[in-house]
């Protein structure tokens, strides 16, 4: 998903998912992608609240906006 909060807004555009730790905790990952060096920068990981959780259950899944 992308995050097009003003406040979080970058160039290239911040993006995020929620995903299971190896513990089996959930974590909110932060990145940013640079598509010409194809590579990734996390900008931070937590654990996610209520809202990005269900935010994360129903948005599309894709790759790209």
């Amino acid at each position: 998903l992308f995050d097009d909060r003003e406040e979080h807004k970058t160039d290239p555009p911040t993006r995020w998912f929620i995903a299971e730790d190896d513990t089996g905790k959930l974590i909110k990952v932060c990145f940013i992608y640079f598509p010409e060096d194809r590579a990734f920068e996390i900008k931070t990981a937590y654990p996610p609240n209520e809202t990005e959780i269900e935010i994360y259950k129903i948005a599309p899944q894709r790759a790209s906006p």
